[in-house]
């Protein structure tokens, strides 16, 4: 026996469908912006393949991220939705914070001011605070204060300028 009777056709509006609010980095949609963490211009390029002389460490050494140069410590805020996957100090390039996001895309922030605004496993949305730009990188001392921001993306660094709006 039919449980239900007399149920009309059912219709579906595509166009005015309710999507689910995200949950976390591994359900966010994979089509994710990123935006500049800082807002002042690069001022060392991504190297890419091609080593640059360290003349703080006398050698010759990648450059796997960019920077942002800032005269006084400035905001630094999340260049997409993510997760806070750690925040430590790196022995060479200083206060790090690592978010992943959504496509396993990782955004690294070095070279911060001691006191970050995030802790590791913390959500956080495209331009809320991570920190402020210090000079706590022993590599890029000589670039005074400023932010190292470098892109992990399928387990290689990328140029974050490929992904920032």
């Amino acid at each position: 026996k039919a449980l239900v009777k007399n149920v009309p056709d059912l219709k579906i509006d595509n166009d005015h469908l309710m999507k689910p609010e995200p949950t976390s980095a591994e359900n966010v949609t994979k089509t994710q912006l990123f935006k500049a963490p800082v807002e002042c211009a690069v001022s060392q390029p991504f190297s890419g393949s091609v080593p640059v002389f360290s003349e703080i460490m006398k050698d010759w050494r990648l450059h796997q991220g960019v920077d942002y140069r800032t005269e006084t410590p400035m905001n630094v805020t999340a260049a997409a939705d993510g997760i806070v996957e750690d925040v430590y100090t790196d022995g060479v390039m200083g206060k790090t914070v690592v978010v992943e996001h959504a496509d396993g895309t990782r955004t690294v922030y070095q070279s911060l001011d001691d006191e970050v605004a995030v802790i590791r496993g913390q959500n956080v949305l495209c331009g809320d605070l991570i920190g402020r730009t210090g000079n706590s990188a022993v590599a890029e001392s000589d670039g005074g204060v400023h932010l190292h921001f470098a892109v992990i993306r399928d387990g290689a660094y990328i140029d974050p300028e490929e992904i920032l709006k």
